[in-house]
């Protein structure tokens, strides 16, 4: 996520850039925006649905629609960014605001709080930068690129300079982290920009996607929250994500489900078939014989026609060759689909 005041002013951004997409060509997607679309378009339905489970569902519909919203700011800038009429002068502002940032960031930090303390009544804390402090690491790189790109290396190597000693003078070590990843990440895409960021991508996956297996566990590492909140403050709790609903005094819940579906259409009766469909379970929290079922499974199909509905019919025995202790050793399941196809 942006900090608070860089999200404001990205989506002040947005609205003009959507603006400027809708009045010139519409809504165009290409491939790579499209691709994205869907992606967030995905992330953001879980993040709805998952209020229906949610500690306070009204906070994380709020949440949602944040998400959506800097999702559709996101694919605005993208789709108006080659329409921008004079992009020198945009460059130009970014670099005042960002000059005038660092040079605001050293009077607060000389004075002790002097310029905040002409608008706010909170007592100054170095840590109330910090929001200044990632939004340097954000925005340096890119600044410093245009800079190159418009031939002004000197100018782009002073800025650099400039905001990394501001990031490292400052306290938040999110940000001094964020400046150390950039770095890497932009010497690999400079050398190998394809290969770097389809791994980047598939790591992303896998990460997000393993998230429900590997979180919860690492949360009771002994000493890795606290480490976690000593390098960002609250970092720690964050690794309950899969675990938060209910009595907080409850066990934790850490499960795993998988189905591999195969399924055979008869040859003299394509609408016939036979369904190969196990539910495995896992229970990470169980241990020896409690944590697996694992059944076998056989089912049989038809699709007929009542009047001009489909409908599928099914029956599947499900027999636990691997279950917990007091499981049911057989289950029976009956189906009946209604089928609306286009």
């Amino acid at each position: 996520m942006l900090p608070r005041g860089v999200a404001a002013l990205v989506s002040a951004a947005g609205l003009c850039a959507a603006g400027l997409v809708l009045s010139t060509s519409g809504i165009r997607l290409t491939r790579i925006l499209l691709v994205a679309a869907i992606l967030l378009g995905g992330l953001l339905l879980w993040g709805t649905a998952s209020a229906l489970w949610s500690v306070n569902p009204v906070r994380s519909l709020v949440v949602a629609a944040r998400l959506a919203g800097l999702f559709a700011v996101g694919l605005a800038l993208a789709a108006g960014a080659g329409m921008v009429a004079a992009p020198r002068r945009l460059t130009f502002l970014l670099l005042i605001g960002m000059a005038l940032g660092i040079a605001m960031v050293a009077i607060e930090l000389a004075t002790a709080g002097g310029l905040s303390s002409l608008v706010s009544d909170r007592a100054y804390r170095p840590t109330q930068l910090n929001q200044a402090s990632i939004s340097f690491a954000l925005l340096v790189f890119p600044a410093s690129a245009l800079l190159i790109s418009l031939g002004q290396a000197i100018f782009a190597t002073l800025l650099a300079t400039a905001t990394a000693v501001t990031v490292y003078v400052l306290a938040g070590t999110s940000a001094k982290a964020l400046l150390l990843a950039g770095l890497v990440m932009g010497l690999l895409l400079h050398r190998a920009r394809p290969v770097v960021a389809g791994a980047t991508v598939a790591i992303s996956v896998l990460v997000i996607i393993a998230a429900p297996l590997t979180f919860a566990r690492l949360e009771r590492v002994p000493g890795l929250g606290e480490t976690a909140d000593s390098f960002k403050i609250s970092a720690g709790h964050r690794l309950l994500i899969w675990s938060f609903a209910g009595d907080t005094n409850r066990p934790a819940v850490n499960q795993m489900q998988l189905q591999p579906e195969i399924n055979y259409s008869f040859k003299h009766d394509p609408n016939g078939y036979l369904t190969f469909s196990p539910t495995i379970t896992a229970n990470w929290q169980a241990g020896g014989n409690q944590r697996w079922t694992v059944p076998l499974s056989l089912g049989i199909g038809q699709l007929v026609k009542w009047g001009s509905q489909p409908i599928n019919l099914q029956a599947t025995a499900y027999y636990n060759v691997v279950a917990p202790a007091d499981t049911a050793p057989w289950t029976l399941e009956m189906e009946l689909q209604f089928l609306f196809p286009k």
